[in-house]
């Protein structure tokens, strides 16, 4: 039986053909071809707020774009041989957007219905203190007409006894 493992292109030793390294290159750069379209086809989702996987009120982040991407995380913070992030120019993308303070629109569109809620609470509020202020007038009047009643049923009562 032969104990011998399988050539690996990783093992200089190893009877791997050039034809064979150079092939898996090819397919490793399609598939960071592939990927990286991705992650700028779910950046751009991001920041239009059209996102596919996540649901409104997200957080711009790494993590956010990785899921609406379909990777893991760690995809975006991969590094090349020479140390440099593999999909730096996306980071970058992200990071400055993020520094410039822009909202994603589903925030923007967030914070134009909670000002136009508060507004119409504030109109409620308003329409809620007038009618307090008419209910505590009616009740003011309440009490001066039923304190009209009893002095004129005391005066009746006053006018029934001299009448006997």
């Amino acid at each position: 039986m032969n104990n011998t493992s399988p050539p690996s292109p990783y093992n200089p030793d190893s009877s791997v053909a050039p034809e064979s390294i150079e092939a898996l290159r090819r397919v490793h750069g399609l598939k960071r071809a592939i990927t990286e379209r991705k992650i700028l086809e779910a950046l751009e989702r991001l920041l239009n707020g059209t996102t596919i996987v996540l649901k409104p009120g997200y957080k711009l982040n790494q993590e956010a774009l990785a899921k609406e991407a379909g990777i893991h995380s760690n995809t975006l913070r991969r590094r090349t041989p020479d140390g440099a992030l593999a999909y730096a120019a996306v980071l970058n993308k992200l990071a400055s957007h993020r520094a410039s303070g822009k909202r994603t629109p589903q925030l923007e569109k967030d914070q134009l219905l909670i000002a136009a809620l508060r507004k119409q609470l504030d109109e409620v509020l308003a329409d809620r203190d007038k009618a307090l202020a008419a209910i505590n007038d009616l009740e003011r009047k309440v009490i001066e007409a039923e304190e009209r009643e009893r002095e004129a049923w005391a005066d009746l009562k006053v006018l029934r006894q001299r009448a006997r």
